[in-house]
Parts: C-alpha cells; sequence; structure tokens
C-alpha cells in the first residue's frame, strides 16, 4: 500500500511541470520555451528509521512511476531524474538529520526540483525550512500529522507540502463516522509508544474528538505501552485494565503487536 501511494505521489509531480520549467521558484529566473530540454530531479527523502517502508520495499514503485511519467505522461522534451538522499534518523532519534543531510546533499551539486517521500511529520517539519528557501515543493508520502507539530495553531499551514495520500484528519474522521455507525460512545485507545507516530496520532485524535464528537471524547481514555519492550503477561495485563472501561479498542501500533492483541483478545 506503501509502494502504491507513493506511486500516485509521483505521478501528481507532472502537475508541477509547468511550474519548475517556467522558473517558479525564488531560486529560478531563466525561463525555458517549449522547445528547451527540461531536466527536472526528484530529490528522494527516505528516513533510516521510517516506520513505513524502506527503500528495498520501495525503490521498484518510485521507478517504475518515473519511468511512466517519462515515457507516457510528460512532453518528450522534459525528463524527470532521481536523486536519492537518506534523511537520516528523523522520524524518532534525530529529527535534525534530514536538515544536515539535505543540505550537504545540495551543496555537493544536487538542485532539487522537488522532495519526494518524506513519510514522517517530524521529518517534513524539519525539512520545510530548506523547502520554503528554495519554494520547492514537498510530495509527502504520506508526511501525516505535520500540523500538530506546530507549535503555534495559527501557523499549522504548510503551502509547499503536497499530500496526495492520507492525513490525520483523514484518518480521524473515519474512525468517529465507524464508531457513530455502529452506536458506539465509549473507547479505548491502546497506542504503542515506541513509535512517535502512533502517539502523535493518538493525541490529534483526542484533540479533534473534542470537536466533532464531545460525548465520545469524555468517554476516550488512552493506555500506553512499549511493544520493544512488552512481554505477554503486560499485553494481557493492559487488555484487562481497558476491557474494564469498554469493549471498543482503536490500537494504534505496528502490525505485529495489533495481531499480537487481537489474538490474546480472542483468547
Amino acid at each position: 500500500m506503501v509502494a502504491i501511494a507513493v506511486f500516485r505521489t509521483l505521478i501528481c509531480l507532472v502537475c508541477l511541470i509547468s511550474r519548475s520549467a517556467n522558473g517558479a521558484g525564488r531560486k529560478r529566473s531563466t525561463k525555458l520555451d517549449k522547445h528547451s530540454n527540461i531536466s527536472l530531479t526528484v530529490c528522494w527523502i527516505l528516513e533510516s528509521d521510517s516506520y513505513y517502508s524502506s527503500y528495498e520495499r520501495l525503490a521498484g514503485a518510485v521507478d517504475l512511476a518515473l519511468a511512466n511519467a517519462n515515457a507516457y505522461i510528460l512532453p518528450d522534451n522534459v525528463k524527470l531524474h532521481l536523486a536519492f538522499g537518506d534523511a537520516g534518523p528523523s522520524c524518532s532519534n534525530t529529527q535534525y538529520s534530514v536538515t544536515a543531510n539535505v543540505l550537504s546533499m545540495i551543496q555537493s551539486g544536487t538542485s532539487c526540483d522537488v522532495f519526494l517521500g518524506v513519510g514522517c511529520p517530524s521529518t517534513a517539519v524539519a525539512l520545510y525550512g530548506i523547502a520554503d528557501n528554495l519554494n520547492t515543493p514537498i510530495l509527502g508520502c504520506p508526511a501525516a500529522g505535520t500540523a500538530s507539530l506546530a507549535l503555534n495553531p495559527a501557523f499549522d499551514r504548510f503551502p509547499l507540502l503536497i499530500r496526495a495520500s492520507y492525513g490525520f484528519t483523514d484518518i480521524v474522521y473515519f474512525m468517529n463516522s465507524f464508531l457513530k455507525q455502529n452506536g458506539y460512545d465509549h473507547l479505548a485507545i491502546l497506542r504503542d509508544d515506541s513509535y512517535n507516530f502512533f502517539n502523535t496520532l493518538s493525541k490529534f485524535a483526542l484533540v479533534k474528538f473534542k470537536k466533532i464528537n464531545p460525548v465520545l471524547s469524555s468517554n476516550t481514555f488512552e493506555y500506553a505501552f512499549m511493544s520493544a519492550q512488552s512481554t505477554l503477561e503486560s499485553i494481557k495485563a493492559l487488555i484487562s485494565t481497558a476491557d474494564d472501561v469498554t469493549r471498543v479498542f482503536w490500537v494504534l501500533a505496528h502490525g505485529d503487536s495489533v495481531r499480537q492483541i487481537m489474538r490474546l483478545n480472542l483468547a
């Protein structure tokens, strides 16, 4: 699914071709006519600690998307080229690593016409300063939850960030709709704090529920655990505690942890 999202997102890059070719960025002052050969560099930025996917799983989708765009979509005089950049452990450990690595990439001579990838919200926020200075768009895959990291809610807009896939708001509205349709007004959120993504999503959901479903908000309870350190007994205890409050669990965790909790709950 992540590979499909990356493929779809990269195809959206075609909509930005005319903008880049006409020198819309502050750093581009030379306009190219329709007969000029135009070469655009797609800088694929991927975190080393990404909880979405890995280079090995996504490389084929990215290569296929570029080949498809060059062969069937773009004009003959426009070609996309790929440059890969390692963002480092910017999802959880060292958020500024993406800034340092991309800056080094640019200083070494790579000119980025668009940034692709950027899965984690912390990576998107850290990279946005460079993108804004270069007036270069970011195609987030998915970069969900970026607005939730804004220190001031009045400045939670990132106009250069384009997300063709889902965002946290989409997830919360879907969950709220599902719970309403089934008559559920009590909820236990079991979140895995081994990943910042799930912690951020859980906090965002609680804030959003207050606005769109106050009844559910007052009856929603969080239960944190660390999958990397949890034992079978601690998971059982967590489920037992949550079961005293509600029969409806929303598990925000890696697939392995979700399957383990489902097996224990059925047992």
